[in-house]
């Protein structure tokens, strides 16, 4: 049967100006009617590549795992070097757990584009899943001559070789991303964790010199306040009464206790007030650990600074999980309430 051109023509012409709305639409939010769209597309055109694969993908976010993927594939048999349909293909099979198909996808992809990171670190977090960190630890580190100054690779590679006990290349890993980041204190840290794992307490104890870098006391005066106690019960009732406080925020170290945002820019008079004090005691520690003996901590102190408050509340067995602020340079706690058995209100 022949079909007259300018028959095709308009059909072309009518998949194209369907597809712009359907994409236009899957932008909006509006992701039931996008698909039948892109399937009005595929119904004209059924080897419209970018029409089978956003079909394929929202197919597999309603949970039909097998039909969304049989449309990425039908886009990749079209082309098979697509690699924004293989990409995709590799997150539906990973979404439907067919986790050696997907980690397969992913290394056809860095095949073809030695170059792109994404399917290096999608490939290094399957074959976690699945037990291989011998391989993920040889995939992050293709991935770091992709892009050898990803701080998050230095992590996610140290990580791996930690559990492979592969100490030596951990250490190796550790410094290179010192040398990267010379004020990453999450280098530092990872450098420390490494010697004790190697048995180097010393170097491990000479490296988070505790007794020098740490500094405690406590604060006696507090300007525009008749006494610290005074502060202090302003403090607790600000953090109490603050609209943000919300409890065990998502992705940070609070449990059985609740935390405010960010007060950086808060201007009432207690954070004010506890501001001022914290500026204080921080160019104190400047002054004392100016030109003393070299430690790669105290080597990378900034000229200047800038503060990120936030307040805390503990609920009875409350507490810290083990961390560290890898984004900061010094970091503080200052306590305006303790417990009734415990003592020093005030404790910085």
């Amino acid at each position: 049967m022949n079909i007259p051109e300018h028959a095709a023509s308009n059909e072309a012409q009518n998949a194209k100006a369907l597809f712009e709305k359907a994409y236009a639409t899957h932008q909006s939010g509006q992701l039931e009617e996008a698909l039948l769209l892109y399937r009005q597309v595929i119904a004209i055109e059924p080897d419209h590549v970018n029409a089978l694969t956003l079909a394929g993908i929202l197919t597999c976010q309603n949970g039909d795992y097998e039909e969304g993927i049989r449309l990425i594939q039908s886009a990749i048999a079209i082309q098979p070097e697509n690699l924004d349909a293989l990409f995709n293909l590799g997150t539906a099979f990973e979404s439907a757990g067919q986790l050696e198909d997907a980690a397969n996808t992913y290394r056809n992809v860095i095949t073809l584009r030695p170059d792109v990171l994404d399917p290096y670190k999608q490939l290094a977090a399957i074959l976690d899943r699945q037990e291989k960190t011998l391989e993920a630890e040889e995939v992050i580190c293709r991935a770091l001559i992709v892009a050898p100054d990803d701080a998050k690779l230095f992590y996610a590679l140290i990580q791996r070789q930690v559990e492979n006990r592969h100490l030596d290349g951990a250490l190796d890993t550790c410094e290179q991303f010192f040398n990267a980041y010379p004020r990453n204190m999450r280098a530092l840290a990872f450098k420390a964790f490494v010697l004790n794992e190697r048995g180097e307490g010393m170097a491990a104890r000479q490296l988070l010199d505790f007794d020098r870098l740490i500094r405690c006391g406590l604060l006696q005066d507090a300007p525009g306040y008749a006494s610290i106690e005074e502060l202090n019960a302003d403090l607790v009732e600000f953090a109490l009464s603050n609209s943000t406080l919300n409890f065990e925020p998502a992705q940070k170290s609070t449990k059985q206790g609740s935390q405010t945002a960010s007060l950086q820019g808060e201007t009432a008079k207690p954070i004010a007030t506890l501001r001022q004090l914290i500026e204080h005691n921080i160019n104190e520690y400047f002054e004392t650990h100016s030109g003393h003996a070299p430690h790669p901590y105290l080597d990378s102190m900034p000229a200047e600074f800038s503060l990120d408050i936030w307040a805390t509340v503990l609920n009875p067995k409350g507490h810290q999980k083990p961390h560290f602020h890898p984004g900061g340079w010094l970091s503080g706690v200052y306590y305006p309430a303790l417990p009734s058995a415990m003592h020093n209100v005030g404790y910085a």
